[in-house]
Formats: C-alpha cells, structure tokens, sequence
C-alpha cells in the first residue's frame, strides 16, 4: 500500500468519527490500525504516516511523547477534512463529467450510481458510499482514486483537473 493510500484510510477513519458523533473526541492510534485495512500493512509504515499528517496539518494529535515520536491519540483537523472531501469531489467530478468517457456503458452505469450517492446530505454517508462503491469496483475506479488520493495527500495539497 502507498504513502498516500495509508493517509487516506487514516484520514477516512477519523473523518467517520468526527462526523459519526465524535466530533472532537481523540482515537486512540493503537486502535485505529486495527479497526481499519491498516491491520495488514506495516506498523511503521502507518505510524510514519501519522507522523506526516500530525506535520502536515492534516490531523492534531495529543503531544508526543518524545521516546515515541508520534501522537499516541488524534483526530481529524479542517485541513483533513477538506482532504478527504477533495479526493471524493475528484472522483464524482471526473466519473460524471462526459469528456472523460473511455466506455460509455460503464461510464453510465456509474455515473448514475455516483450521482445517487454524491445527493446524500450527510457528509458521512457520502464519503462512505462513494468510497465504498469505488473500493467494490476499483477497476474502473483505480485511476481517478489514485490521481485524487496522490494529489491531495500530500502537504502541497495541490489541484488537479
């Protein structure tokens, strides 16, 4: 799993608590690489990437204990927030938008499904269905998650088209 793939599931993970009534309340990290696709990748790897997120402004964290170098509990900050939006905009903008059709019976199938999903009010239950409805067909979806979740996981925090 890349850098960018492991931010994003951490991103996601607390982006679902903060909207799923624990706004503002700290998860504990040593609970988070197990209750996510994280159990399966490197400690290290994940813990590099908290520490990069914590840098980054990505999430906050409770101070690091010096011997650790990373925050043992965090939680999503407004940059993270817009992050995990913007990799999911990207995613509905570039599947619903025509002058990207490669097959155009797919394309429709999915858009129609994406565009049902993107009309949830509810922050958390558009994150979650979109992501989910990407990750169940992640063959015609690899592309576009993997430019959005490059870009945007990282401190530039660029835009792409």
């Amino acid at each position: 799993m890349k850098h960018q793939e492991i931010r994003f599931h951490i991103l996601h993970y607390l982006y679902n608590k903060h909207y799923g009534g624990e706004l503002g309340k700290y998860q504990v990290v040593d609970k988070i690489i197990p209750d996510t696709e994280l159990k399966n990748v490197e400690r290290n790897l994940v813990i590099g990437d908290i520490a990069y997120l914590y840098d980054g402004k990505f999430i906050k964290g409770t101070p690091i204990m010096k011997e650790l170098g990373y925050p043992t509990s965090i939680l999503i900050a407004n940059y993270g927030i817009d992050a995990v939006d913007k990799v999911i905009n990207h995613i509905i903008k570039n599947v619903t938008n025509p002058e990207k059709v490669h097959d155009p019976g797919m394309q429709q199938k999915h858009q129609n499904e994406i565009r049902t999903i993107s009309d949830d009010d509810n922050p958390k239950n558009k994150i979650n269905g979109i992501w989910s409805y990407v990750k169940s067909n992640s063959g015609f979806f690899a592309t576009y998650a993997e430019k959005a979740v490059m870009t945007f996981l990282t401190t530039s925090g660029g835009d792409i088209d």
